[in-house]
């Protein structure tokens, strides 16, 4: 069925007019026969088939009340939006084009022409239009909707999470810029803003699946795996066909170390959606904690076969050729997921300790020297690039790493013993 939006001139007397569908149809029909020249019937009764889904029968009354008023604005809107619907793009927005011309007012056809416009891939005349539509109607919910979804396109969050907040201000049961606003707030880490956004739409319309995977993605950032499950299993339960949702959850059973069960999720996910290389590389990872090196080896290919350019995937494909015992296969790819991503810590870090084990003691230095400064609270890296500068016969700031390491973890018996190693070194060292 499609319903056309208001165009922002008002609304007819809906007291006057007859209450069930078949009489409103009825009563125009006579109408219309008894004034064949009545261009506003003409035109009400093609936007009642259209919300019928009558497409052919509504397009030919537009039509026929544009013939019979050639200056009808209202009527070019409404067939400019029924091609609109039916996705004729160029009869869309020459429709629309011409209702603008004939009533500069009529916001609904900003509104309407704004759709065309970003369908066509015309962003800035689309921003343009929904502008100039809020400026008419500034209390119009659905066209800060769309603004903010612009807005992401154009990438502007900031304009989008202020457009989202005004749409749901005007209209507080919109539980999908609920949703939205809590995805822009997830994005910048407002875990608090997003789950209350999640919980809202989810209190609102129970039954989106969506909301309560996103919901859960929150929940497992905050830690609490338990309630992000359960977020899950219901997000399944509602539709069992999201792979997205399987392979999340599969990603928590990971971390639980659940391994079959995670197994079984990222199974299902691929199963539903065989093109997505996170999972393949996510069902990798299992494979490879469970010391099936060539299924893991298998899904890490596949990954990259699909996403070349996937970073993670490189990482753990070298994983599993250092346990293999190929160095060079792996430093081949350690050195790729670096050029990916230059910040990428896991990357670095890796590509230190086999420089270490090499004997490269410069190229460690400052790999775990990049790591320290993506990553500065990770001791691994502080203790790393504390024993290379021992190595190097820097103990002056090899015991600084190494004490630095100690801060963030007192309790780890490697950094404590590497301590101890340390200063003994220095309480030995030559004044």
């Amino acid at each position: 069925m499609v319903q056309q939006p208001s165009s922002g001139q008002g609304a007819s007397d809906q007291a006057q007019q007859p209450s069930s569908l078949e009489e409103r149809f009825a009563a125009l029909t006579q109408t219309i026969q008894a004034h064949p020249m009545d261009a506003a019937a003409r035109l009400e009764r093609g936007r009642l088939y259209a919300e019928q889904g009558q497409l052919v029968e509504a397009l030919n009354d537009m039509s026929a009340a544009i013939h019979l008023n050639p200056g009808y604005a209202e009527a070019y809107y409404s067939r400019g939006f029924l091609y609109a619907q039916l996705q004729d793009w160029p009869h869309a927005l020459a429709d629309l084009n011409e209702a603008i011309r004939l009533n500069p007012s009529l916001v609904g056809a900003y509104h309407s022409r704004a759709l065309v416009l970003i369908n066509q891939g015309n962003l800035q005349q689309a921003l343009a239009d929904l502008n100039e539509a809020i400026h008419l109607e500034p209390t119009r919910a659905s066209a800060y909707v769309h603004r903010g979804m612009l807005s992401l396109q154009l990438g502007n969050p900031q304009q989008a999470l202020a457009d989202f907040s005004e749409a749901l201000r005007l209209n507080p049961q919109d539980h999908e810029s609920y949703v939205r606003r809590g995805n822009l707030y997830l994005q910048q880490g407002d875990l608090p803003r997003a789950l209350a956004d999640f919980s809202e739409a989810i209190r609102l319309v129970p039954n989106d699946a969506s909301a309560y995977q996103s919901r859960a993605l929150v929940h497992a950032y905050q830690g609490n795996v338990q309630q992000a499950l359960s977020d899950l299993n219901e997000a399944i339960r509602l539709v069992p066909t999201p792979a997205s949702a399987y392979s999340n959850r599969g990603d928590l059973y990971k971390r639980l170390g659940d391994f079959q069960r995670a197994l079984a999720d990222f199974n299902e996910a691929l199963r539903l959606d065989p093109t997505n290389a996170v999972t393949f590389t996510n069902r990798g990872d299992v494979y490879f904690q469970l010391g099936d090196l060539q299924r893991a080896l298998a899904d890490f290919n596949e990954a990259l076969r699909l996403e070349p350019g996937f970073a993670p995937a490189y990482v753990n494909r070298a994983e599993v050729r250092l346990r293999q015992g190929d160095r060079q296969g792996a430093l081949a790819d350690l050195n790729e997921a670096i050029r990916l991503r230059p910040d990428y810590a896991r990357a670095l870090f890796l590509r230190g300790q086999l420089a270490s084990e090499s004997q490269d003691f410069r190229q460690a230095l400052a790999d775990f020297s990049e790591v320290i400064r993506y990553w500065p609270d990770y001791a691994p890296a502080y203790l790393h690039r504390g024993m290379v500068q021992g190595l190097l016969g820097d103990l002056n700031a090899a015991l600084a790493d190494v004490e630095q390491a100690h801060r963030l973890r007192p309790d780890d018996p490697e950094i404590n013993r590497a301590l101890a190693m340390v200063r003994e070194a220095k309480r030995r060292q030559p004044r």
